[in-house]
């Protein structure tokens, strides 16, 4: 099992190592992404005479954004490009289970995360002289919470790609950001309409973020609102994976060649 899990992985990292687009995105997205919003940062607390300390929150989220971005969106589009080079009758026909398929993608996404955000992290120093350890060892459960859902969308997304191939393949880049505002990235739940700061309840990345800007605000952490997110996560991991089984058997029934 072990030697199937580690060739999986190989295999993606030598797809990686082949592909312009992916390599760019450790740098281009991260960039961009800092620049807007480091920028809209400093506008801002300029514009309030230095009273709105918020540019460090802004960077801050950003990077700790990718940690779901980054994790969701490697899963689904290694299984939506297994789909377009109609590879998966070559990685099943194989002894590899989809299980060990996708502990080799998990891995291989978090190895993944870890370089994109080490890069973010190296740019917000660089540009705006921000230091992402101003966190603390905090940033470690903030950064696997978040992991921990990103994974569940993306399993739950490639659930959905397996059922209907690519006429929906649009989701594998444009379902997370369905979570964007309810995650609380850039703001406070306050700011939300009650319906939408209910909704955000059941977001569990709006805990991280609301504790990361308590943490950069009072140094302070409620540990009991890390661990709502961990359950809530818990829980629709579990939900994702039962739908990835039950997308992959009807996959199966339909001959994964013919289906896609």
């Amino acid at each position: 099992m072990l030697h199937r899990i580690y060739g999986m992985i190989l295999r993606y990292w030598y797809s990686t190592l082949r592909s312009w687009d992916r390599l760019t995105d450790f740098f281009y997205w991260p960039i961009i992404d800092l620049a807007l919003w480091g920028v809209t940062g400093a506008y801002i607390e300029a514009s309030s005479g230095g009273e709105l300390k918020v540019m460090s929150s802004l960077i801050c989220a950003v990077i700790l954004w990718y940690s779901i971005y980054r994790t969701q969106g490697d899963i689904s589009i290694s299984i939506l490009e297994e789909i377009w080079n109609k590879n998966l009758i070559n990685v099943f026909s194989s002894p590899v289970s989809i299980i060990e398929q996708w502990l080799a993608l998990v891995i291989f996404s978090f190895a993944k995360l870890v370089l994109a955000t080490t890069v973010a992290s190296f740019f917000a120093y660089l540009f705006y002289g921000f230091n992402i350890l101003v966190l603390g060892w905090n940033i470690l459960p903030f950064m696997l919470l978040l992991t921990l859902f990103g994974w569940s969308i993306g399993i739950f997304v490639s659930g959905v790609l397996y059922r209907y191939s690519t006429k929906v393949q649009s989701i594998a880049w444009t379902t997370i950001w369905l979570f964007a505002p309810f995650s609380l990235v850039y703001f406070p739940r306050n700011v939300l309409a009650d319906w939408g700061q209910t909704l955000s309840m059941f977001v569990p990345s709006s805990y991280i973020f609301e504790e990361m800007r308590s943490v950069l605000n009072s140094g302070q952490v409620n540990w009991l609102n890390l661990k709502l997110s961990l359950a809530i996560s818990v829980v629709y991991l579990c939900l994702a994976g039962i739908f990835l089984r039950r997308s992959f058997d009807v996959a199966l029934k339909r001959g994964l060649v013919k289906l896609f």
